[in-house]
């Protein structure tokens, strides 16, 4: 997105009538000048001499290939997260394309894990760290003090706990050409299993798929 200040009326029938851009807004700073917002269309849009999508489609297209990889050796067991205990299941790191990263350092392991949905965790490392990741929020000072590993075990006892998560929503007046603070906002986090049936703690029935061991339970346990 790019903006110009027009003040040329042959200028500003150009821009009007050129069908290389998609103008987004207009505004008007007095009689003799008008600030327009665009963007080029995409098919106008040179490829940047920086990037390489051949690259990036076989780094994308490897990754996946090691994570079904993975997925595999599991079977039915597993949607899309992969769990082990080291020393067990030893999984090879690097920095190079088709290692993976370690990412906790060497030395350390998780010694308290907590999810209460897909890309949504909390975990604490033996040596102390401790990491919380919610999907499609980010996590301030304010919002790690209630939405920490206590809360997220308060919504894993109690699925139906509901968690206000607030931000300062950060707008840009375009007139004035300033950035203003106008309003807080307001998130509500829950426990989220939209893949399958969750039937206790540790058992998820996931749609689609048949767990003997499930079905076993399910037939003779009372």
């Amino acid at each position: 997105m790019q903006y110009d200040y027009v003040i040329n009326p042959k200028w500003w029938h150009e821009i009007l009538l050129d069908n290389k851009i998609e103008i987004s807004s207009c505004i008007y700073i007095n009689d003799n000048v008008v600030q327009v917002t665009y963007k080029y269309k995409e098919i106008f849009v040179e490829d940047s001499t920086s990037t390489n999508t051949y690259v990036a489609i076989f780094t994308t297209a490897n990754a996946r290939l090691r994570l079904y990889e993975m997925l595999d050796k599991l079977g039915e067991a597993v949607a899309d997260l992969i769990v082990y205990i080291d020393g067990v299941n030893t999984v090879e790191t690097g920095e190079i394309l088709g290692e993976s990263s370690d990412e906790i350092g060497e030395d350390d392991h998780i010694v308290e894990r907590l999810s209460t949905g897909p890309k949504s965790y909390y975990y604490k490392t033996l040596k102390g760290k401790k990491v919380t990741k919610i999907k499609g929020s980010t996590l301030n000072y304010e919002n790690s003090e209630v939405l920490n590993n206590r809360g997220m075990l308060e919504a894993i006892n109690n699925p139906r706990t509901e968690i206000k998560l607030v931000y300062d929503q950060i707008t840009r007046n375009s007139s004035a050409k300033d950035i203003v603070t106008r309003k807080r906002v307001s998130k509500t986090f829950r426990m989220d299993y939209k893949k399958g049936v969750l039937l206790t703690l540790f058992l998820i029935q996931f749609f689609g798929v048949f767990n003997e061991y499930l079905f076993y339970l399910v037939n003779n346990v009372k």
